[in-house]
């Protein structure tokens, strides 16, 4: 656990023992708990007196945590995920108790109670040393109006939030009748399939096993979209809706088919309608301006980063080449960063065009460029933008999985000039990494092992990433 969390938490139960009726408030909650032997969590309206950013909107008084052997797996995806269920009983009279359902990974599990931990966290992954880690989890919460969302429903990466926002890159919440579902986790796929899948018990049920693809709409917004048939998910993105129209706290607006409504950052209105609430409020409140710009590194190449970030001056760095980072940052601060260099060995784990939990590299004639610091999918936009500063960038700012060949899986940009085959393998071929070559006007990458498999791209870079993106091979 981070020092962030540690003064989070310690802000929080400074906080909480001057809330007045808290003790009371949840020990009668608990006493209905155990009564009825069935889980509800609730949340009371003096949560409003602590003014501390919360990131996933769980945190407060927490009432009926019974042994989690109480919470129920009520059943199970054709891909193994298991869905549970939690039931809520609100403590507004205007509001009628209910279950939800929300589909999590096979492997995790129910936590069971620990009072020393603020925050609440149902399920997770395995394994975990802290129990008030928030990584890998998903949380409910009751009566959530009262909570401090920084934003509204929807996913967003850790660096959106003020001073950052614990151990887990991308973080999210849905907000259902009176109760909420939000997640913390490293792996953006996750995130939205667990957030997609919440939903009131009754309510139709969509199958999010396949990745999401993200889409750039006109004027550079990008929305993440399931993989559903078509008409499921209608995404209508307009820069003429004027008053309330911009915003919509999510209304069904036809025999299943619920409609929520944003405005992010103030540009264009994104308004969702899907089969579920939840699935239209993923949609649109996790659209974000497509806020990147293209900057010089060093020998004639340039790369894409978010705005914001720039040069690290070279005097404040005790390393060769050039650093970008975001303003106020240095290159020892462990934050977001890229760095390019010349003329270098290079002797790390990761392979060339992979993307780690660590970041990633790729080298462009005698230039290496590295990133670390950031989530896996801008890592990988940043290398696969890297190229020649005088010539136009590849269009890698959403990507999809290609179901290739037997299990051969690919992440590919949107760029048209990208292509991935696959043939049989060769006897006795050993598994390596053949470096991207110039074949005409594209550039080759090939992967040999139990099949072979060739990349072609319009750029150096962007070949070595997208072979470092297939797997089953």
């Amino acid at each position: 656990m981070g020092d962030f969390e540690d003064r989070l938490r310690s802000a929080l139960v400074a906080g909480s023992e001057d809330v007045v009726g808290a003790v009371g408030l949840a020990d009668g909650a608990r006493r209905r708990t155990r009564s009825r032997r069935r889980r509800r969590l609730s949340v009371g309206a003096a949560l409003a007196v602590v003014a501390v950013v919360v990131p996933l909107g769980i945190v407060g008084v927490v009432a009926g945590r019974d042994d989690a052997t109480d919470r129920s797996v009520v059943g199970v995806t054709d891909d193994g995920w298991q869905t549970v269920s939690f039931d809520y009983e609100p403590f507004r009279n205007d509001l009628e108790p209910g279950t939800l359902l929300v589909d999590v990974p096979p492997d995790w599990v129910a936590y069971p109670e620990n009072a020393e931990c603020p925050g609440f966290f149902e399920w997770g992954a395995p394994g975990r040393d802290d129990p008030c880690d928030e990584s890998e989890t998903v949380g409910f919460a009751v009566d959530s109006g009262n909570l401090d969302y920084v934003f509204g429903p929807g996913l967003h990466p850790a660096s959106d939030y003020r001073g950052g926002a614990g151990s887990s890159a991308w973080l999210g919440h849905v907000e259902l009748a009176a109760a909420d579902v939000s997640v913390s986790t490293d792996d953006r796929q996750l995130a939205l399939r667990i957030l997609g899948s919440a939903r009131e018990e009754g309510d139709e049920v969509s199958d999010l096993a396949a990745p999401w693809t993200d889409v750039v709409a006109e004027g550079g917004l990008t929305y993440p979209l399931p993989d559903l048939p078509t008409g499921a998910v209608e995404v209508d993105v307009r820069d003429d809706v004027t008053g309330d129209a911009r915003y919509a706290d999510g209304r069904e607006v036809a025999d299943g088919r619920w409609l929520y409504a944003t405005t992010p950052e103030d540009g264009p209105t994104v308004r969702v309608t899907a089969p579920t609430l939840a699935l239209a409020q993923v949609v649109a409140g996790s659209a974000r301006p497509d806020t990147w710009q293209r900057v010089a590194l060093l020998d004639g190449l340039a790369v894409d980063v978010p705005v914001g970030w720039g040069p690290v001056p070279a005097a404040s760095c005790e390393r060769e080449g050039v650093t970008l980072a975001p303003a106020g940052t240095g290159c020892d601060d462990g934050g977001p960063q890229v760095h390019a260099v010349t003329d270098v060995d290079i002797d790390i784990a990761t392979k060339l065009g992979e993307i780690g939990a660590d970041g990633g590299y790729v080298s462009i004639g005698a230039a290496y460029v590295f990133v670390s610091g950031t989530d896996p999918d801008t890592a990988r936009r940043i290398l696969a933008s890297a190229g020649p500063a005088g010539e136009e960038p590849p269009d890698v700012a959403s990507w999809r999985t290609l179901d290739l060949d037997a299990g051969v899986t690919a992440e590919v940009p949107a760029d048209p000039r990208v292509s991935v085959s696959v043939a049989n393998g060769v006897p006795r071929c050993a598994a390596l990494r053949r470096p991207a070559r110039r074949e005409g006007a594209s550039w080759v990458a090939s992967l040999c092992r139990n099949r072979i498999v060739t990349v072609n791209a319009p750029t150096q870079a962007l070949a070595q990433v997208v072979a470092g993106q297939v797997r089953g091979w």
